[in-house]
Order: C-alpha cells, then sequence, then structure tokens
C-alpha cells in the first residue's frame, strides 16, 4: 500500500499492491479504480466517481484524476473503496 499526493493539496491517492487505486479529496473517498471485484449482488471493474456534488476543488480533483462518466452513490462508492484493499480473486 503506498500513499500518493496528488498535484493539489489535500488530494492523495492510496495505490495497493493489487492494482487498486482510492482517490480521496480532504478526507473523502471521491474515486476509486479496481480491477476486477465482486460482490453477492455487484461486479465492479473499472474507474467509478462519486455521484455526490462536492466542490469546485473536489470535482477538480478528480477531474485531474479520471476523465470517467462512470458515477455511483457516496455510500457505495465508499464500500467499493473498504473492497479495493482486498486481494483480487
Amino acid at each position: 500500500m503506498k500513499l500518493i499526493q496528488r498535484g493539489q493539496s489535500n488530494c492523495h491517492e492510496l495505490r495497493f499492491a493489487n492494482g487498486n487505486s482510492v482517490l480521496f479529496s480532504y478526507e473523502t473517498v471521491v474515486a476509486v479504480s479496481v480491477g476486477a471485484i465482486s460482490t453477492s449482488t455487484t461486479s465492479y471493474i473499472g474507474v467509478y466517481r462519486t455521484a455526490a456534488k462536492y466542490s469546485a476543488t473536489t470535482t477538480r480533483h478528480i477531474n485531474a484524476w479520471t476523465k470517467t462518466t462512470k458515477t455511483l452513490p457516496q455510500e457505495e462508492l465508499e464500500a467499493l473503496a473498504r473492497l479495493a484493499a482486498l486481494p483480487l480473486s
């Protein structure tokens, strides 16, 4: 696991050994990149950003990290971030 400060202050990426990454703006999970994660009901692969609306600064943090248009509700994104640390199966 490695914490990387992105270009702006208050923007960090947590990168896991399994290749997954979580982007934080301030202390909030705002985007997740996953290779392949399955729950009992859903499979995820790719990059997801929060559907919640935050400040212009947080939006810049997200846009600098990814151009994806795939969104998830904040609660689901946070759950995906917790799963991102697990080894890929």
